[in-house]
């Protein structure tokens, strides 16, 4: 999964960037330059092969309670 994060990471960015304005309003300008970091230090990492994606698919059984 890795490569294809480096491009839907790529993409939020470049949507964050396209809507600075609303992202602002939204969740305040320090909140929105923390989303920024994010997404380009991820793209990096993925890139880089320095960050991965793990998915955990977790099943009750069927004699389990609640």
């Amino acid at each position: 999964m890795r490569e294809h994060y480096v491009r839907t990471v790529r993409l939020w960015l470049a949507t964050l960037e396209a809507r600075w304005p609303q992202a602002v309003e939204l969740v305040g300008v320090e909140t929105a330059r923390v989303w920024l970091l994010y997404l380009a230090g991820a793209a990096l990492a993925f890139e880089q092969g320095r960050m991965g994606v793990d998915q955990i698919l977790a099943v009750r059984s069927a004699g389990m309670e609640r």
